[in-house]
């Protein structure tokens, strides 16, 4: 299926998701909503970060956090180690410069940490909108936890 779509966005289909710009931020506020069926909500995030972001201009989602976060976000995302941008420094401070050597342009960031709020006004000031170039992994998680 995925890569039917694929080949029809290839010929020039395009997505509702891509008509309306504020259905992406729609969508992924969806995502974050706690539903009774919540494997629904779960298989739906899992298959828009990886696979629907990137049809409609995203990249797929950058993952960052605390290295406390790093074994449960890994295994929930089913990503390699080295897919998720540790935040702390090697004194576990904090560095909100780190930001800027691994994010990318057009992609959604993903925070998974405790200082969430100390950095929303950091990333504001640099221009970043919340729920669409970052949001609360937290969040996600607590949407699609069994």
């Amino acid at each position: 299926m995925i890569a039917a779509l694929n080949e029809l966005h290839d010929d020039g289909w395009k997505l509702l998701l891509e008509e309306n710009p504020d259905y992406l931020k729609e969508f992924i506020s969806a995502c974050k909503q706690p539903t009774q069926n919540n494997k629904l909500n779960k298989q739906l995030f899992k298959l828009s970060s990886r696979l629907l972001l990137p049809l409609f201009g995203k990249k797929a989602p950058v993952f960052w956090g605390e290295k406390k976060y790093l074994e449960p976000v890994c295994k929930f995302f089913e990503l390699p180690f080295d897919d998720y941008k540790i935040l702390e420094d090697e004194n576990n401070n904090i560095k909100s410069d780190r930001l800027y050597s691994f994010s990318r342009r057009y992609a959604i960031h993903i925070f998974f940490t405790d200082v969430y709020n100390e950095l929303k006004p950091f990333l504001e000031k640099n221009g970043w909108q919340e729920c669409v170039d970052f949001v609360d992994g937290r969040g996600l998680l607590y949407a699609v936890s069994d």
